[in-house]
């Protein structure tokens, strides 16, 4: 049995036991523990006989990200005439789920056969739902075959809100809705739907939870696709804007670079060497600053292409905080004595604040530029040259000029780097947890089949990630560069170094992983 889907069933059985539910095929019972109850708050919502109400629901149990499908029917309790008494059945995905035509097919033949061996004229024949008899559906491992990722959906917000539709609930129509639905689970964490005028007026009488019809759901989904619509296109402008801001600064800070080099190239005509190091440096700061720009091009090519905020904003942090790393180091040039000591500094940053304010949402790039903030108040987020005193040459005259080190020459490293090193490759151990298995001959030859020959190590470790989320993504989603550095030492003969480039040329032998 797959471990990414279950089935729950559950009911309201009267004194003692009251509302319980089970859950079926599920090997992981800590998610059984955890997850929400599929009760209903017969304050707000209830069912009346002949009546039926279906649901998609979104949890979040620690690392895993579930969607739930629900039908609930009416059924009397054993012992109890009370109201809004039910019978329910639910489908429940881990991290992925199927297409909804499926979803809904396997519900309705599952909670059809349940009603039929466990009511007797409406009435609960059972105490309690452990006792419920019930069949495994006959397609249910067919899931397997047609199981797709949830894109869009923020699991870690809880809004408490529930929203209730009163629309048809034949199989075309409700597929469609619980498709939909799926951008709206950012906003409500469940959606009911229901096409029987009793629940609906209940509902609406009683004001706790919001209602809509087929048009007003429409609307609904509308406003959230016209605010993600704007969302995008804020950020593809402050993209825009940091890259102009970007442009500006490199052009202000490599003129005056140039004016430092002109006057040591005037004052000490016999240090063409050292002066040509120097400009070979600024060609170094000049190489930072373009391709940070080159890599603003990328996320906003990649937003264009529908890729989703969270991880442009994920890249644009990691990158930008690696372009300003590499060009705070201090040791990087060195001012002799007595030019004048100019306060040499990056003007850049993002043209206009993130909204934090989004419902669906938004951008939360980590605050720690104050720490760049050199003492001037109108320098930026940090100093980027610290000049230092020189030597007095043969006691006759100061001679002012860069001095590149010659022991340790300066690294250019590019923003998203992909060649494997010597350093790297003694750093193959950081990985926490460190891998206790690897991939299995059958899955290996299928992720050999699709990888690209002459493709980059970070496309290769990308596919792997996505291939494999449980066993890889979970445990090093924030760990790629060392990980990619793993890969690399068990199948150092499936890449060649080319450049700044490790790139994949022969089949993969191992694929590392972690199983508990």
């Amino acid at each position: 049995m797959n471990n990414n889907y279950f089935i729950s069933v559950f009911g309201t059985f009267g004194s003692p036991n009251g509302f319980n539910q089970s859950f079926l095929f599920l090997e992981d019972k800590t998610i059984a523990q955890s997850i929400k109850k599929f009760d209903l708050n017969t304050n707000a919502i209830m069912l009346f006989p002949n009546t039926k109400l279906y649901s998609i629901r979104k949890d979040n149990i620690g690392a895993n990200k579930i969607i739930s499908y629900t039908i609930y029917t009416y059924a009397k309790e054993p012992n109890s005439d009370r109201s809004g008494s039910f019978i329910g059945s639910g489908l429940s995905f881990i991290d992925q789920i199927t297409e909804e035509s499926i979803s809904i097919n396997l519900l309705n033949d599952f909670h059809q056969n349940l009603i039929e061996k466990n009511l007797n004229n409406e009435t609960l024949v059972v105490n309690h739902s452990k006792d419920f008899s019930v069949t495994q559906p006959k397609d249910f491992d067919k899931i397997n075959y047609n199981l797709k990722t949830v894109d869009g959906v923020n699991f870690n917000q809880n809004s408490n809100k529930i929203l209730v539709v009163y629309c048809l609930t034949s199989l075309n129509q409700l597929q469609s809705y619980f498709k939909k639905s799926l951008d709206l689970l950012s906003e409500y964490d469940t959606i009911y739907f229901t096409q029987d005028k009793e629940i609906a007026e209940y509902v609406n009488s009683k004001k706790i939870f919001e209602i809509t019809d087929e048009e007003g759901f429409k609307k609904i989904i509308d406003e959230v696709k016209e605010k993600r619509k704007q969302e995008i296109l804020s950020k593809i402008n402050d993209l825009q804007q940091a890259k102009n801001s970007l442009e500006v600064d490199r052009k202000a800070l490599v003129e005056k670079l140039k004016i430092q080099i002109e006057q040591n190239e005037l004052k000490q005509k016999e240090n063409e060497k050292v002066i040509q190091d120097s400009k070979t440096d600024l060609n170094t700061i000049n190489q930072k600053y373009s391709i940070f720009s080159s890599k603003i091009d990328e996320l906003v090519h990649l937003l264009q292409k529908n890729e989703q905020l969270e991880t442009v904003q994920k890249l644009y942090v990691e990158n930008k905080n690696i372009f300003l790393k590499s060009i705070q180091n201090k040791d990087e040039l060195q001012l002799i004595s007595s030019l004048k000591k100019p306060e040499v500094s990056s003007n850049f940053n993002l043209p206009k604040k993130e909204n934090n304010n989004s419902t669906l949402y938004h951008f939360n790039e980590n605050k720690t530029q104050s720490q760049h903030q050199p003492k001037n108040s109108n320098s930026s987020i940090f100093k980027i040259l610290s000049l230092f005193f020189g030597l007095i040459i043969v006691g006759l005259l100061v001679t002012y000029f860069f001095i590149l080190p010659k022991t340790n020459p300066i690294p250019t490293p590019p923003i998203a780097e992909t060649a494997i090193t010597q350093d790297s490759l003694q750093n193959i151990n950081k990985l926490n947890p460190l891998p206790n298995s690897e991939i299995d001959s059958v899955e290996l030859k299928k992720i050999n089949l699709k990888l690209v020959k002459n493709s980059k190590i970070d496309s290769v470790a990308n596919f792997i990630f996505k291939a494999n989320p449980s066993s890889i993504t979970e445990f090093y989603k924030y760990q790629k560069t060392d990980y990619k550095t793993f890969l690399y030492e068990k199948n150092n003969s499936s890449f060649n170094i080319e450049n700044q480039d490790t790139i994949f040329v022969n089949s993969l032998k191992i694929i590392p992983n972690y199983k508990e």
